[in-house]
């Protein structure tokens, strides 16, 4: 995918969890996952979560356009923000198996500054994948984005290592 393209679709994933983990603060929810990364030298956890209220999601799960899966893997820190501190995987992946895109994005503080994996570096390996659930590594790291229009900073970039588990709600 181009850039564009991808940080588009990526942007759209982050919106509609911020949206909706606004409206969630107060809803009850379950632990479905964890994201356990080293950031920066920086040993951290994040939470996937599932709504009890069907009205909200905290955009954990997968959707289907014709052959492509879209997975989105959405973190949270444990009794943090929905929308500070938010860890995201977004992975396309053709009906064969073949991975389409992939993207890494940590979000500190607000949407419009983040730490994303550079278009042509590929970070998400996948161990196991089925209907219900993915188990997968990241590895590479990430570099600034301040902006949504503007390039990735390839020359201030932070390492990223670890792993992820979680169940996939179908959406």
């Amino acid at each position: 995918m181009t850039s564009g393209i991808r940080t588009h679709r990526l942007l759209a994933v982050l919106a509609v969890a911020f949206s909706a983990g606004l409206a969630a603060q107060a809803s009850a929810q379950e632990v479905i996952g964890e994201i356990s990364l080293t950031l920066d030298g920086e040993d951290r956890v994040w939470q996937t979560l599932r709504s009890t209220d069907p009205s909200v999601s905290f955009n954990t799960g997968v959707t289907e356009y014709g052959p492509v899966k879209d997975i989105s893997i959405q973190g949270y820190t444990e009794g943090g923000s929905y929308t500070e501190d938010v860890l995201a995987i977004s992975l396309a992946i053709m009906s064969g198996g073949g991975m389409v895109d992939q993207t890494v994005m940590h979000v500190p503080e607000k949407m419009s500054q983040s730490w994303v994996n550079p278009d042509d570096e590929e970070l998400v390996t996948i161990e196991h994948i089925d209907d219900e659930s993915i188990r997968g590594t990241v590895s590479g790291r990430l570099c600034f984005m301040d902006g949504f229009a503007t390039p990735i900073e390839t020359d201030n970039c932070v390492p990223v290592e670890g792993t992820f588990e979680t169940a996939l709600p179908q959406e």
